[in-house]
């Protein structure tokens, strides 16, 4: 905390306007637990790791960052980390395990040339600039048309104002299929990042019906070199638009994703909330503006902590929220890829959050495997288990119970979802509310 600036930081509020207060003492909020002996001693880590993260933070007072050590034998520990999101991101993560493991070895790191301060400063003078409008011009004209909504059909009426109730779902791909994925995109000069867009782009417009979809994308906004071993909240969050066709081989699908992405990281700058604010797309309380579906490409976060005379693993606590409608989370884990989907309980059950798992996964091998030659269309195919699924637990007719539940389930969504995809062919399309 003497180190970084920004873990000694507070907030107050000066004339309607918050402001940063860095204080001279570290704010240091470390326990030591003992689980109860009587239970299992990994499962309870675990339920006081997740209280921990529960915990809400007192912005005026601090501190935002706090330590857990659960003890769970002489040679057995856990220890728990829980940073308030307005001072850190992922990169921020592995920086702290980095120079955790630097302390642990009695290693001196260098002064640090600037602190977040300095990058908040250099942001308002950026903003003040006539650099902004230009980029601001780019958004404006890429988004331009774009669908205000991504209309995913929902197995609950969502929500006036969501609670921001989620769950997590977590799969691999294989190595075999990293691998591939990987390769192809260096013979279409793209990135692995592009690549695994792409499809999830493919997955949520055969989901939704539609043709056209802005994911959210966000980037470590750590572009001077001084910013690199800081700890504080960079991160900027980037509207990617996506046009899909089904009939198109997916190499055309990933042409456009790459020079989407290219382009709009050479005009990365504009902060999304300026961003929301400059474009005043029509609000909704129950929506996110602009996009409501993340992709995540993490690969800064397991920079491996490796500490003489101990094995360290990385356990991830599940916090029971959802920042939005859908988030896919790929982490590159070595040779393979581990990916878990977090979606809004509000809207999606457990078996559909699988569903949009599993597909994203089975558009993945089937890519690999054929190449980018195969049809947009063919990767999103629905699987033999969700077939199952569609034809004997939601359109079985000859079972009165079930027939009277679709019912119901078709009300519901036209009461909440009127304008939603319902049916689509090639000669019509008909929305619940229809």
């Amino acid at each position: 905390a003497q180190r970084h600036e920004v873990l000694r930081t507070v907030f107050a509020e000066v004339d309607g306007r918050p402001v940063q207060v860095i204080g001279d003492a570290p704010l240091i909020d470390f326990t030591v637990t003992v689980p109860d002996e009587s239970g299992d001693a990994q499962k309870a880590a675990e339920r006081l790791s997740a209280a921990l993260t529960a915990r809400p933070f007192d912005l005026e007072r601090g501190p935002l960052l706090r330590w857990m050590l659960t003890w769970l034998g002489d040679d057995d520990h856990v220890l728990a980390l829980s940073m308030h999101h307005i001072v850190s991101d992922g990169w921020s993560v592995g920086v702290l395990l980095h120079e955790v493991q630097a302390a642990y070895a009695g290693i001196s790191l260098p002064e640090l040339p600037v602190q977040y301060a300095d990058f908040a400063a250099w942001q308002r003078q950026w903003l003040a600039s006539g650099v902004l409008e230009e980029q601001l011009t780019y958004w404006r004209t890429t988004l331009a048309g774009a669908p205000p909504v991504l209309d995913l059909p929902t197995d609950f009426p969502r929500p006036a104002i969501p609670t921001y109730r989620g769950a997590h779902l977590h799969t691999r791909i294989g190595a075999g299929t990293a691998g591939a994925l990987n390769a192809l995109a260096q013979q279409h000069g793209a990135t692995l990042f592009m690549i695994l867009q792409a499809v999830y782009a493919a997955l949520l417009t055969r989901r939704a019906g539609q043709s056209d979809v802005v994911i959210g994308v966000p980037i470590a906004n750590r572009s001077r070199t001084e910013t690199e071993n800081l700890i504080g909240f960079f991160v900027n969050t980037l509207p990617l638009r996506t046009q899909t066709d089904p009939h198109e081989p997916f190499a055309a699908l990933l042409d456009r994703v790459r020079d989407t992405a290219l382009d709009a990281f050479a005009h990365q700058d504009v902060p999304f909330e300026r961003l929301v604010e400059e474009l005043a797309p029509d609000r909704d309380l129950a929506r996110n503006p602009l996009f409501q579906a993340m992709f995540v490409l993490q690969n800064a976060t397991r920079t491996g902590v490796d500490m003489d005379g101990v094995e360290v693993t990385h356990l991830s606590v599940e916090d029971g929220t959802a920042k939005f409608d859908l988030m896919m989370l790929v982490d590159e884990a070595g040779a393979e890829l581990d990916v878990a989907l977090e979606y809004a309980t509000d809207l999606f059950s457990e078996g559909t959050g699988r569903a949009i798992l599993d597909g994203f996964v089975r558009a993945c091998e089937v890519l690999a495997q054929h190449g980018a030659a195969t049809a947009v269309g063919e990767l999103t195919v629905v699987s033999s288990p969700e077939r199952r699924l569609l034809l004997e637990e939601w359109i079985a007719t000859d079972r009165p119970e079930r027939l009277g539940g679709m019912v119901e389930r078709v009300r519901a969504l036209a009461e909440a979802v009127p304008d939603a995809l319902a049916v689509q062919d090639e000669r019509m399309t008909v929305t619940y509310g229809e």
